[in-house]
């Protein structure tokens, strides 16, 4: 047809006179023309040429403007300086050159220099330009080959973009079928959450659309590395996908900027997967497997050894077996894990308990099944005996005996959060520890939170205190943490208190060193001066606490009774005695989170006193101003 239109056009040139050429109808294979208006003017040996139209095609309908300003027409037609515009698409084409060649059965047209620029979307606009050079050949099917020199786009969210794409694009074109071949060879492109990089080695991409059917199929290999296949249907819903090769080239291709996003920036992958399933309606069918995969994290927040991942669905019914060899979270090693879950119209069952080592101990999956919102998993779960010792050589900690349990009736596990129903008990320092209504969010990605409440349960404070390096302390310690937050595991929110109650059947008594350490985070170094009260190397209190109240990097402070305008955070009892007592209300938390870790580090911090009476001394501290005042009651 576009030969015919060209003949038609020579045949009136040598007239000299101005042209017009009016066509109510042009059918082609892939698309139709329709009002196409042709005006043609002369200007010395070449002619310039306006043709407007309307196209209407498979994919859509729009009007378009074509101008040539120098156009010579043979059988070899050239023109120089073109432009085709559609108001409809707000793009624009401009080329240095165009050919057409009709003198074979088959017309080839040739563009060089082009560039397409413009805005297309709403609600992102994208706008962007591609310069490229190209050739298309026109029969009974059609054929092109564009050799894209630099495409580069943004959208106004800043979410997609490309800078400086290039390669090389193969279309034919039938009138059934359309065949897309993409190979680039350099740029980048970003889709959130996912980016691509088109460096070496080079990604093979292949689309094939059936006119009749209207199926997309999407191919993408590099190398020998892998390829992954899929296909959609006419609402662009995935309908199969197929797929094999090495992970570590897979995710390192596309999913690299995703696990950024999410805080996993240093992860790497190595394995191997096969993925051959479709999807019908709601569900699927297949099979998708992950082989001797092995995860580290640089950061050292997680480690996985000799992953293996098998899933399985045919009808109803869908299996998914996990196992590891061994794994680590954070610092703390996992042993060898084996997962068997399966899912029918009965819902989501573990087909054996699922059992998982932690050092000694054993965490223990007794149950699971599909949380009543569908995002996650409710599961049934306990700890047995995990030992402190072996806890704390491991995490670092100081030594401390005692072990670890948990009775966990119902754990809410999704992608984001961590939910535990149940309490987590610690028996250490011949005392007990209990952790409810924790929660976990994001806790491998980005700003992790916790919340929980704690609850003291008399703790062995002279061994709590020897271990730490404090100084001695006798007595028995209760008390809870109300409330907690913490965010990058750093303590944002509480409402804490700990004390020692006047009620308890034990000794109190507290030593020097630690008397000087409690008042330390004063700031102040005192020495015992006072003769009488350096010969003593402990005193008797009555009660001993301290409470503090977390918002905003100030902690509100408060003792076991008031005294004036103070509090105290020790009472003394007997002779010699002793009161530490508090006049600061609002402190700042870092700070005196400092000072108390170096008191129980370096355990060397003196606080001294003045006593013109040897019968009672005041320790008063204040913990905002770095001052100690200590004078005689």
């Amino acid at each position: 047809m576009l030969k015919l239109l060209l003949l038609t056009l020579m045949s009136q040139v040598g007239t000299g006179a101005p042209l017009e050429l009016s066509v109510a109808r042009i059918t082609t294979p892939s698309a139709d023309i329709q009002d196409l208006h042709i005006a043609m003017s002369p200007n010395d040996d070449h002619w310039q040429m306006t043709a407007r139209g309307r196209v209407e095609a498979p994919g859509g309908s729009a009007d378009w403007e074509f101008r040539c300003d120098q156009l010579h027409l043979r059988s070899i037609s050239r023109c120089r300086h073109w432009q085709l515009k559609s108001p409809w698409s707000n793009l624009v084409v401009e080329g240095r050159a165009l050919l057409i060649d009709t003198t074979q059965a088959i017309t080839r047209v040739e563009v060089s220099e082009v560039t397409l620029s413009g805005e297309v979307g709403t609600a992102p606009s994208i706008v962007g330009a591609v310069r490229f050079n190209g050739q298309l050949e026109l029969g009974s099917s059609s054929r092109s080959q564009i050799d894209i020199v630099d495409l580069s786009f943004d959208s106004a969210d800043g979410l997609t973009a490309a800078a400086a794409v290039a390669g090389l694009l193969t279309v034919q074109l039938t009138e059934s079928q359309l065949d897309a071949k993409w190979q680039p060879t350099g740029g980048e492109v970003l889709a959130h959450p996912l980016y691509f990089s088109f460096a070496p080695p080079l990604l093979h991409f292949d689309v094939g659309y059936d006119l009749d059917s209207q199926r997309l199929n999407v191919a993408v290999a590099q190398d020998q590395d892998f390829s992954v296949s899929a296909e959609l249907n006419d609402q662009l819903d995935l309908v199969a996908l197929l797929g094999s090769g090495d992970l570590a080239a897979l995710t390192g291709r596309f999913l690299e900027y995703f696990l950024s996003t999410e805080g996993w920036g240093d992860l790497s992958v190595t394995g191997r997967y096969q993925v051959d399933a479709s999807l019908l309606g709601e569900g699927w069918h297949g099979r998708v497997e992950l082989a001797d995969v092995d995860v580290r994290d640089e950061q050292q927040r997680a480690k996985i050894d000799g992953l293996n991942v098998v899933a399985e669905r045919s009808g109803v019914s869908e299996e998914l077996a996990v196992s590891w060899a061994a794994a680590a979270v954070h610092d703390l090693p996992v042993g060898p894990m084996a997962l068997q879950l399966a899912r029918d119209d009965q819902g989501l069952r573990l087909l054996d308990p699922l059992q998982i080592p932690i050092l000694d101990g054993l965490l223990t999956i007794s149950s699971l099944s599909e949380s009543p919102s569908g995002d996650g998993v409710l599961a049934e779960a306990s700890l047995d005996a995990l030992s402190m010792p072996q806890l704390a050589e491991t995490l670092g900690w100081p030594t401390m005996a005692g072990e670890l349990t948990a009775d966990i009736p119902s754990v809410l596990i999704s992608p984001s959060v961590i939910a535990i129903d149940g309490q987590l008990t610690i028996d250490v320092f011949d005392g007990r520890i209990a952790v409810e209504r924790m929660q976990l969010e994001r806790p491998f990605g980005v700003l992790p939170a916790m919340s929980a409440d704690v609850t003291i349960s008399q703790l062995d404070l002279e061994r709590l205190t020897g271990k730490f390096g404090f100084g001695q302390i006798s007595g028995r310690l209760d008390g809870f943490v109300r409330n907690l937050r913490l965010l990058d595991w750093e303590p944002a929110e509480f409402d804490a208190f700990i004390e020692v109650p006047v009620d308890g059947r034990f000794d109190r008594e507290i030593s020097q060193q630690a008397v000087e350490n409690l008042a330390s985070v004063s700031g102040t170094p005192y020495e015992f001066t006072q003769p009488l009260l350096a010969i003593f190397d402990s005193f008797k209190y009555r009660r001993l606490g301290l409470g503090c109240t977390l918002r905003n990097d100030v902690c509100s402070m408060r003792g076991v009774g008031q005294r004036d305008n103070g509090y105290f955070l020790l009472e003394g009892r007997g002779l010699p005695r002793i009161d530490i007592v508090g006049y600061s209300r609002q402190v700042n938390w870092p700070e005196l989170l400092k000072r108390i870790m170096a008191a129980i580090e370096t355990g060397d911090v003196r606080v001294g006193m003045r006593a013109s009476l040897p019968g009672s001394v005041v320790i008063s501290a204040d913990l905002s101003a770095g001052m100690t005042e200590v004078g005689a009651d």
